[in-house]
């Protein structure tokens, strides 16, 4: 007698992963995401992930695309 042998996963997945879209559509609407370093260091990091496929970490300026954002936000 064969057991079936199911995969248990989240039965929210799909809803979790909408919401996670959901977010990430927000901030890239609301601001605009600046790079801190100049286009010498771009190419380096690009040469870098191509050949390590590391997680890179950047530091960036995130600049809101409306004045007064959080205002709007807040009602």
């Amino acid at each position: 007698m064969h057991k079936l042998h199911r995969r248990r996963i989240c039965p929210g997945i799909h809803l979790a992963e909408k919401e996670i879209f959901l977010a990430v559509v927000q901030i890239l609407w609301a601001f605009h995401i600046e790079a801190l370093f100049g286009e010498q260091n771009v190419q380096e990091t690009r040469k870098r992930a191509l050949s390590d496929h590391s997680i890179l970490r950047h530091e960036i300026r995130m600049v809101p695309r409306i004045e007064n954002l959080g205002v709007m936000n807040d009602h």
